[in-house]
């Protein structure tokens, strides 16, 4: 009875929103930083029935690739490594690497009154990662879509989608899960 299909199904205005998701994180091919599996959860809120603010976070527990980090300056971005020869290896690859992500987005609905319902994202955040003693962290732009599919009116299965951009760099988050939401009229 609790996943009977509910012809009401839809997103609604004034809904909050629980999602537990799990998946896996991409990095650039010229990050130091491996793919890795992720999870996390996100806090949901459903101003219309087109658009709903989100705020996700989610762990990222990966490693240095084979090569290591070769260094000679220290990161014009900021916080970074301490000057190295060039060359020399100041991380060695396999090193431990835990991250976190932290977004809030804006979500935009398609076909808010459906069973289905396809959505763009787009937001802002930040990524930080841990290895080799220090804390790294970036600001972005996650982009992306998903999709929410209501098995009830209250619980649906999702499919997300971000590109995290910090231009030049993009990587790349795709995750699943479930959505558990309250209230909404």
């Amino acid at each position: 009875i609790l996943f009977a299909a509910d012809l009401n199904a839809q997103v609604k205005a004034g809904a909050f929103s629980v999602s537990p998701f799990f998946g896996y994180s991409k990095f650039t091919k010229d990050s130091p930083i491996e793919g890795s599996s992720t999870y996390g959860g996100s806090l949901g809120y459903n101003l219309s029935e087109n658009f709903g603010l989100e705020a996700s976070y989610n762990n990222i527990d990966s490693k240095i690739k084979k090569a290591g980090i070769r260094e000679a300056g220290s990161d014009p971005d900021g916080p970074g490594p301490a000057p190295a020869e060039p060359g020399e290896i100041i991380v060695p690859g396999g090193a431990k690497v835990t991250g976190s992500q932290l977004r809030l987005e804006g979500l935009f609905y398609f076909y808010s009154g459906e069973k289905l319902a396809p959505y763009a994202a787009l937001g802002i955040g930040t990524l930080t990662c841990d290895y080799s003693g220090k804390s790294y962290g970036r600001t972005n732009m996650p982009v992306g879509f998903g999709l929410k599919y209501f098995v009830t009116d209250k619980i649906a299965i999702r499919a997300d989608f971000r590109d995290i951009l910090r231009l030049p760099e993009n990587n790349l988050l795709v995750t699943v899960g479930a959505t558990f939401h309250f209230g909404g009229r």
